[in-house]
């Protein structure tokens, strides 16, 4: 896994959001996530700065510091929302989706929300210890665009 510059963010790769929206998640990110098989997943807005989102365990966010997310929004905590549909909680977006076998579908609300489309490249990178970070723009994206030893997940 490339560290982009010293002290700096580690990255999985580029990913081509393919036909359905679904991202191929690399290998190496499902297992320190522990986001292999078939689970549900919520999905957490990205900072401003780098854009994109987080993916993360109903374990691991029930466990941190933003379980409020969910103790405030039982629905979505319970999964009675409908996958990937957004819902609002406090100014900002949050859903559920699932993975399966690596893969992970981002619904057509959350593709619009954060201005994905078909055939756009994402960045996954080790984000916090929560969550898997699946970034659009910024500082960190624009320096691993000068990395050509980055990997392509498509």
């Amino acid at each position: 896994m490339p560290q982009l510059v010293k002290g700096g963010k580690y990255v999985f790769g580029w990913i081509k959001i393919r036909a359905g929206g679904e991202l191929k998640i690399p290998e190496e990110a499902l297992n320190e996530y522990d986001l292999k098989g078939e689970l549900k997943v919520f999905i957490l807005p990205g900072s401003k700065k780098s854009g994109g989102f987080g993916i993360t365990s109903y374990k691991k966010l029930t466990d941190s510091k933003l379980n409020l997310i969910l103790t405030n929004n039982l629905d979505l905590a319970n999964y009675n929302t409908k996958k990937g549909e957004m819902i609002s909680y406090r100014g900002k977006k949050y859903c559920w989706e699932k993975i399966q076998n690596g893969i992970l579908k981002l619904s057509d609300d959350l593709l619009k929300t954060y201005g994905l489309q078909i055939g756009d490249v994402v960045l996954s990178v080790r984000g916090s210890g929560l969550s898997l970070g699946v970034l659009t723009k910024g500082p960190i994206f624009e320096e691993a665009q000068k990395h050509s030893e980055i990997s392509m997940f498509t």
